[in-house]
């Protein structure tokens, strides 16, 4: 009789610890970026090129013969328009075929120097992240999220055709919409152009039209650009872009190649950094650049120019500070700081050195709106010599937001009197109110005033800003309670529901929500600015709730209190949450699921009808919390879409993905979530552990869990995955030494004696892995997952050992899905006891409805105790749900099995079986898995068994699980 499967621990080992583009659009320059200098020279730069480096000009040559075109299928992407040309390729908006035909950006390009190998560092949220990178032949194509086409560098052509400077962000939004539209047209244009070349006549659309587009109606970010005046808008935008720059470089990446088709406008108006260039080799980068001068001189600082000319010299952060610098100036201005310069390249190097020596035209001559700090803030980015400039992105980016803030500036001097004391006076409007004066006197008795009662106030003043510095500080110290009780409580595992009550708890505790009413109007509270106020009030709801639902999941159910926190949510949330409010409580008040009550409640919020996005949320969260992943994913989905900066939505959807074993859609989510939220360590652990479970990207799972430990030395969790990580890569010393440092920590799990043990029987040391072995069988666990760790080093010797620790391990997490499931194991294969697993796997599916293995196993089970009409139904309703190959081949063994009654499903079963053989699962024990037996006879068997065999002896371990 054959052995079902162990199922894989790790997965839920790591929840029981408590614990992110990329369209190139520097590429997506559209040739806006000055025609006239584009390609200066490009013939001669080619020819020097090849000249100097013709290994590099051989390997464009072979690049542009193979670049694929619109319409096009390349490496698992659909080419669907193309976003952008640059010197050595091309950015496409694509279809992601194995994602559900998810659109993205692909950038393809000779691959020159392996660009994107450190680009995984830059997790941000103005940096565009990447998906994926992919290589094949002399091409590298990069896989990056779609968040729109728009660069700055379509804001600076809608700009030279207006006669004047705008006077508000409206022109950035409207040149925002107008390219959605122009990008969504061709697009369209395009998917039909190539749909009429491969038109069958069948009537069939194999390439449907494009969705339409993310935002319907202008998101809150867009409405408050508008809002604001031209100059301010550019001023928000910088200060995110400094921002960026300032990830960067604290992680020693500078972008080298920063110009406005390189900065992409999102569509929901948030700027993103693109197409860094992490080559260390000046020579070689020189060499390269040489080719598309005109699209990266203009913004080059002198010592940049300076190193590209003589190929060598050393380039830091401040670099980009002054291409940044010169950005804005053109924003500013409409104009470039400095005369474009036409020609080959080495003769007009000079002349541009030159001319950044000298001193650029002043901002406020060409734009009379631009304040004297203002332009102070630029002219200290672009000074020609780099110590005189700000020393790093940060503290252009600090300058800037002290500015709109009204604050003076802190690393240069206020260069006017005068807007210093206007700033002093919008700071302070009530002590220097103009309204009984007309407008041009009272703006010069406004000055007067607020000079004169400076010193006077000066104390008061400075308290009320303590005051509110002080409430925003408290709000921030808040949030970050929130976040974490927002991660761990919208998990199932107990250890994690318990660090997030805590979190929860502190967070409430903060604002003394639990005893006091009016806790709204404290003072720490009504100092906050009134949108804060708001959101402050609905997370202390969405606290309340999600406390809740932990609280009622807690082994000993405190329904009292689970019902005030209940309460404490539907008096904090708003109407747009009150459905889900109200199915928690009666989650709450009974577990009897399938009460007529209770499946009206559930029928009236399948699709999460009449929720607002925040309501939705919880309701997902309780779907999920109730092992519902695929009713939580349907609604998630949506929240991500409606609110894509909500790391609670990604990471939600990210863990949805993974119990309902789709990985790649889960690594994919969770890179979202990472890019969101880029200094939380556990994301980081949660995909390296999908990939380790995979067995694939190692290297990929290493550098997550170094960047994990980075932030966190002390995430246990972490140093133990990447042990198992390093044991996987046969790195045997490295993982010792993680292994060794958990094993020194005083809350260590049981499990790592065993997982210890393995690396060193894997090393040579028997004697140490024995030792190991023996001490983890005498150590009492005290978590669910190394119950489970124990009972399986038990199981070869001690099969009914074995089944009580799987057994204390439910009774440690009544929720383990591994300790339920290897009960079943044990008792069906070792103990041949059927009957009694079937109930093992009835708890764990009441509790994880979705579970394909638990019903796999159940359906195989049913079918081996003669309940076969029972075992059918499981077996067709997993295969409409689940088609993992896996799933499919248990599936087909219950089908075989029924068989024995019922003959005419013989046919079925063997088309599902050569469904999971033709997916690679099945062939090592196709002819010696008995629950097949009643095949065996057959014809059609035979040949599958026969072409499995040459698959094997052909394929080798890829088909021999």
């Amino acid at each position: 009789m054959p052995q079902l499967a162990e199922p894989q621990t790790l997965r839920h080992a790591i929840r029981s610890a408590p614990v992110e583009a990329e369209p190139d659009c520097g590429s997506f320059d559209q040739q806006s970026e000055m025609l006239a200098t584009r390609r200066v020279e490009v013939g001669d730069a080619i020819v020097e090129l090849r000249s100097q480096h013709p290994h590099v000009a051989d390997r464009l040559d072979a690049a542009a013969s193979e670049m694929p075109a619109i319409g096009d299928h390349f490496m698992g992407f659909k080419l669907v328009h193309e976003l952008g040309t640059g010197a050595f390729g091309r950015v496409f908006l694509a279809k992601q075929t194995a994602l559900a035909d998810r659109l993205v950006a692909l950038k393809v390009s000779a691959d020159l120097n392996g660009e994107s190998q450190r680009l995984a560092q830059l997790q941000h949220t103005n940096i565009v992240p990447i998906y994926s990178e992919h290589r094949t032949g002399s091409l590298h194509a990069v896989c990056m999220p779609y968040f729109g086409s728009t660069t700055l560098a379509d804001i600076l052509k809608a700009l030279r055709s207006t006669h004047s400077l705008p006077k508000s962000g409206k022109h950035l939004v409207s040149t925002l919409f107008n390219r959605q539209s122009t990008v969504r047209g061709n697009a369209d244009a395009s998917e039909s152009a190539h749909k009429s070349l491969l038109d069958t006549g069948s009537g069939a659309d194999p390439h449907p039209a494009l969705p339409p587009p993310l935002f319907s109606t202008a998101p809150a970010t867009l409405s408050k650009i508008e809002q604001m005046s031209y100059v301010d808008a550019v001023l928000w935008l910088a200060a995110r872009l400094a921002d960026g720059l300032a990830h960067a470089h604290e992680r020693g990446i500078i972008h080298r190649d920063l110009k406005p088709a390189n900065v992409l406008l999102c569509d929901d108006g948030q700027p993103m950094l693109l197409d860094f260039n992490l080559s260390e080799d000046v020579k070689q980068r020189s060499a390269i650049a040489v080719a598309q001068v005109g699209g990266t001189l203009p913004y080059m600082s002198p010592e940049q120019i300076t190193a590209f000319r003589d190929g060598s010299g050393v380039i830091d952060g401040r670099s980009d500070v002054y291409a940044l610098g010169l950005i804005l100036f053109h924003l500013l201005t409409g104009q470039h700081a400095f005369p474009l310069r036409k020609g080959a390249a080495r003769a007009i190097l000079p002349k541009m050195i030159q001319d950044r020596n000298g001193t650029p035209p002043s901002l406020r001559a060409l734009n009379p709106s631009i304040s004297p700090a203002i332009e102070a803030i630029v002219r200290h980015c672009i000074e020609p010599d780099a110590d005189h400039r700000y020393a790093s992105a940060a503290q252009l980016a600090e300058d800037i937001e002290r500015h709109r803030a009204n604050l003076p500036l802190k690393y240069i001097k206020e260069p006017s009197l005068v807007e210093r004391a206007v700033k002093w006076a919008r700071r302070h409007p009530r002590l220097a109110s103009p309204t009984s004066f007309s407008a041009a006197i009272a703006s010069l008795l406004l000055i007067v005033v607020a000079v004169s009662v400076q010193f006077s106030l000066k104390e008061r003043a400075r308290e009320q800003e303590l005051r509110r510095e002080e409430a925003l500080n408290g709000y921030h110290d808040f949030q970050k309670e929130y976040h974490l009780a927002q991660d761990f409580l919208t998990t199932e595992d107990p250890v994690q529901i318990t660090e997030g009550l805590k979190h929860g708890e502190r967070a409430l505790r903060y604002y003394n929500v639990f005893d006091k009413s009016d806790w709204l109007e404290q003072p720490k509270v009504k100092e906050l600015a009134p949108p804060d106020r708001a959101r402050l009030k609905a997370e202390v709801g969405e606290v309340a709730f999600l406390l809740a639902r932990a609280t009622h999941f807690q082994p000993a159910k405190d329904e009292a209190n689970a019902l005030r926190l209940n309460r404490l949510a539907e008096s904090h949330l708003d109407d747009g949450s009150k459905a889900a409010i109200a199915q928690q409580k009666a989650d709450i008040k009974s577990d009897v699921t399938d009460s007529p009550d209770y499946r009206r409640m559930r029928n009236l919020l399948e699709n999460a009808a009449g929720l607002n996005v925040r309501g939705r949320f919880l309701l997902a969260c309780e779907h999920s919390a109730r092992g519902r992943h695929r009713e939580a994913l349907t609604i998630v989905d949506g929240v991500a879409v409606e609110e894509p900066n909500d790391f609670g939505a990604w990471s939600l959807k990210a863990r949805c993905h993974e119990m309902l074993e789709q990985n790649v859609e889960a690594i994919a989510a969770y890179g979202t979530a990472i890019a969101l939220r880029p200094n939380y360590p556990r994301s980081y652990v949660a995909r390296a552990t999908i990939y380790y479970n995979q067995g694939k990207h190692l290297d990929q799972a290493r550098q997550d869990l170094d960047q994990a430990i980075k932030l966190k030395p002390d995430l246990l969790e972490a140093r133990i995955i990447r042990g198992l990580v390093l044991f996987q890569m046969r790195r045997f010393d490295e993982a010792l030494a993680d292994l060794d440092w958990a094993l020194d920590h005083e809350n260590v799990p049981a499990r790592v004696w065993f997982i210890r043990s393995r690396v060193r029987l894997q090393k040579g040391d028997k004697e140490g892995s024995q030792t190991d072995r023996a001490t983890g069988l005498r150590t009492e666990p005290t978590d669910a997952v190394s119950w489970v760790s124990r009972g399986i080093a038990k199981l070869s010797d001690d099969p009914a050992g074995a089944l009580a620790d799987f057994v204390k391990a439910e009774e440690a997490n009544p929720r383990s899905i591994e300790a339920l499931l290897n009960q079943a194991i044990v008792l069906s294969v070792k103990l041949k006891k059927p009957d009694e697993a079937i109930p093992a796997l009835d708890r764990l599916l009441k509790q994880y409805p979705d579970n394909a293995r638990a019903a796999g196993y159940r359906a195989v089970l049913l079918a081996r105790t003669g309940k076969f009409d029972e075992a059918v139904a499981e077996a067709r309703q997993l295969t409409k749900v689940n088609s993992l190959a896996e799933h499919t081949y248990r599936a087909a063994c219950a089908m075989a099995l029924a068989s024995a009654k019922e003959p005419a499903l013989k046919m079925e079963s063997l088309r599902l079986l050569a469904r999971a053989l033709n997916r690679g699962y099945g062939h090592a024990q196709l002819e010696s898995d008995t629950d097949l037996g009643s095949l065996r006879d057959t014809a059609e068997f035979k040949q599958l068994a026969s072409l499995s065999r040459l698959m094997r002896t052909w394929s080798g371990p890829a088909v021999n699980e």
